[in-house]
């Protein structure tokens, strides 16, 4: 996705939560109202979705590729990348100008702590 030399997604630790009971302490989330989220269409969007996530302590973070159906067919995605506060949710079009970006401008802050399940599969496609 990235050219060699801007590779550096921020190498902040990735913490696991280790045991279901972590889980259920967390408090319960219900949900977004449809105007707080967000899909940027411009580049002028994207760079504002990217201000707003720096501004941030943590996000959540995940991605979003287009099925595959077919046995060996690869996946050529990520084509949708996610980043989220508590108030408002952001889902970036990959392709889309200014989308590749506003993502590595977010991912590449070491200062905000990006939270979510399974990063693993989702920071190897990013590479």
């Amino acid at each position: 996705m990235y050219p060699a030399e801007d590779q550096r997604l921020s190498q902040r630790p990735i913490i696991h939560i280790a045991v279901q009971s972590d889980v259920e302490r967390l408090p319960a989330f219900h949900g977004l109202p449809n105007h707080a989220i967000v899909m940027p269409a411009s580049a002028e969007a994207f760079s504002a979705a990217a201000q707003e996530l720096l501004a941030c302590a943590c996000i959540g973070f995940d991605t979003e590729s287009k099925p595959t159906f077919r046995v060996g067919e690869v996946s050529s995605g990520p084509h949708l990348i996610q980043f989220a506060t508590p108030a408002k949710a952001y889902l970036l079009r990959v392709g889309l100008p200014g989308s590749i970006e506003a993502a590595r401008t977010v991912l590449q802050a070491a200062q905000v702590v990006k939270i979510g399940f399974g990063l693993k599969s989702d920071r190897s496609r990013l590479h």
